[in-house]
């Protein structure tokens, strides 16, 4: 599925977590019927050595629905073929504030890939950040990013916002 490709897109690329959450871009008239469409909207912007890359796409669920395929390990290694393992090795809630630490074991090729994600979910702004975890040993050298929901227009839709910033290591 599109929210499959973006889920493993963010896995396997690093990209940009903010501080706050995110407002949604302004999109031009064309992305804007693709996105009203269901289909997958993808912007791309460079500048300083970096690229961002932010997906958006209108899924005709609840977003509690999405939240549960985004926490769940089984959906994150079911979305690519190259994530082979993914464990959590800490899982804890504070104020509000989920602190969810996942291994991921990737196969590129014949190259054996881990590292380190530290998730921090807030349920109550339905935003999730992620940055690479630098008290676990990494074979790459940085992934950050977001996910978070937005209402769609229509009553029973949601509007899924991935943005990363990607650096080649």
């Amino acid at each position: 599925s599109l929210l499959s490709a973006l889920l493993a897109g963010a896995l396997i690329a690093p990209g940009l977590a903010f501080a706050a959450r995110p407002t949604l871009p302004t999109l031009s008239n064309k992305d804007q019927t693709r996105l009203n469409a269901g289909k997958l909207v993808l912007l791309s912007k460079s500048g300083e050595g970096k690229h961002l890359v932010t997906g958006l796409i209108k899924i005709a669920a609840p977003s509690e629905a999405i939240w549960k395929i985004v926490l769940s390990n089984d959906h994150i290694q079911a979305s690519s073929k190259s994530i082979h393992e993914v464990t959590t090795y800490k899982d804890e809630t504070t104020g509000g504030v989920r602190d969810l630490r996942l291994a991921y074991k990737l196969k590129v090729g014949w190259t054996e890939i881990l590292y380190h994600s530290a998730r921090e979910y807030r349920a109550d702004e339905e935003y999730l950040t992620w940055v690479l975890d630098k008290d676990k040993p990494n074979d790459i050298d940085w992934t950050e990013g977001s996910y978070s929901t937005w209402p769609a227009s229509e009553a029973e839709g949601t509007i899924f916002l991935y943005e990363a910033r990607i650096e080649a290591g």
